[in-house]
């Protein structure tokens, strides 16, 4: 074979290699992935689906309620951020979140989306990210056709729902249908948790730690939320005990009782019945630190443990 054919045959595989190189680079699996818009334990009570347009304002007013209340309920909440871009003026612009997908890359997409919420300019353009917010992405992206298909992705997957407006919230699969506000959002969350049997998610406390804790420089706050006729046969003796028998009490009520115990260890005494252990519950997904205890039994061994 001459020199001159086997310098055509290589460049003849040579460019093969690079068309296949650049075809695989312009068809590859769009850049982001659904995971990158999840945020929150995967064995969660609740789960938030938004379908919003973060260049539309009622959007951004939305996102803003379920960052704050997946920040006030971090163990039991899991959110879902999806595009659901609204038409203006016939076209579909989605220039924040090709912004947000860019913020994948550098592993920002929620701090960049937090900034965007509360920023004061509502509209974002990639190249002008890092000088409109500190947590931005970086200037160099993926092509911006890429960015689009994961947008395009989440659109098809709203329509297939019969989804068409955003903001639109799902929770745990249904339709929410009343206003997207902090406060309604909280009161949705609050009655599913209180919906759900707990008693597998909340943490034990045994007799002998318990008495540790009692002994230490910030004893906890007991709750005893039996029955007055449970508590009178024997009850734990605290330097802060409160008995408040679940069933005479509202969950909010209770919540709100004990507010300025916000902080401290909060250890719940029941008999195991659903009612008491979802009061439990409720308190820790309020931002208490609270254990369920165990062992009246073996509390009746250690000296001092019970109130006389």
């Amino acid at each position: 074979m001459s020199n001159r054919r086997r310098l055509f045959l290589s460049l003849g595989v040579f460019a093969v290699v690079i068309a296949s190189a650049l075809f695989l680079w312009f068809w590859r699996t769009p850049a982001g992935n659904p995971s990158n818009h999840v945020r929150g334990p995967l064995n969660a009570l609740v789960v938030l689906t938004l379908y919003a347009d973060p260049d539309d304002e009622e959007s951004l007013e939305a996102t803003r309620a379920l960052l704050k209340l997946s920040e006030t309920f971090p163990l039991d909440l899991r959110v879902e951020y999806r595009y659901l871009p609204q038409s203006l003026l016939g076209v579909r612009v989605a220039k924040n979140a090709l912004v947000l997908e860019c913020a994948i890359f550098s592993g920002k997409f929620w701090s960049t989306l937090a900034a965007l919420v509360n920023s004061e300019a509502k509209l974002l353009v990639p190249r002008a990210a890092e000088r409109s917010l500190a947590s931005a992405p970086p200037a160099s992206c993926p092509p911006t056709r890429e960015l689009r298909a994961t947008v395009a992705a989440d659109e098809r997957e709203a329509r297939s729902r019969g989804l068409k407006r955003a903001p639109t919230l799902l929770v745990d699969g249904v339709r929410f249908n009343d206003q997207l506000t902090i406060a309604t959002l909280q009161q949705r969350v609050t009655e599913r948790l209180g919906a759900r049997d707990t008693s597998q998610y909340l943490p034990i406390m045994g007799a002998s730690d318990l008495w540790e804790q009692l002994n230490s420089p910030r004893p906890p706050v007991i709750l005893d939320v039996r029955s007055p006729e449970e508590f009178v046969k024997g009850h734990i003796q605290g330097v802060q005990l409160l008995s408040i028998p679940a069933a005479s009490v509202e969950p909010e009520a209770l919540a709100q009782a004990l507010t300025p115990f916000l902080g401290s260890l909060l250890v719940v005494v029941d008999s195991g019945s659903a009612a008491e252990q979802r009061i439990a519950f409720l308190l820790r997904a309020l931002g208490h630190s609270v254990f369920r205890f165990e062992g009246m039994g073996e509390a009746a061994k250690i000296p001092g443990l019970l109130a006389s």
